[in-house]
């Protein structure tokens, strides 16, 4: 495969990434990816208890968990390790 492909879908990366920041922060997400003509997006609320969490923390973990995201692209094993939590 070229540093361009990637065995898994883009709704797999997405999950990834939201499955990363839950693991790693603690921060919960609401991936929507079921339905007909969902795009596989990470979408970020800050309901009125964000500011706890702090924008700026928000923005060291969204960079570490795209780059934590970046290096699961060639390793679908650990991808459905990570989502279905089998080895």
């Amino acid at each position: 495969a070229s540093n361009q492909e990637t065995p898994l879908v883009s709704s797999e990366i997405s999950i990834a990434a939201c499955f990363l920041l839950f693991k790693h922060y603690g921060v919960v997400t609401i991936p929507i990816t079921g339905y007909p003509g969902a795009a596989p997006t990470l979408r970020l609320m800050m309901h009125p208890d964000g500011d706890r969490f702090g924008l700026e923390r928000l923005e060291e973990a969204l960079e570490n968990v795209i780059s934590r995201t970046v290096n699961l692209l060639q390793r679908p094993t650990e991808v459905r390790s990570l989502l279905l939590g089998t080895s």
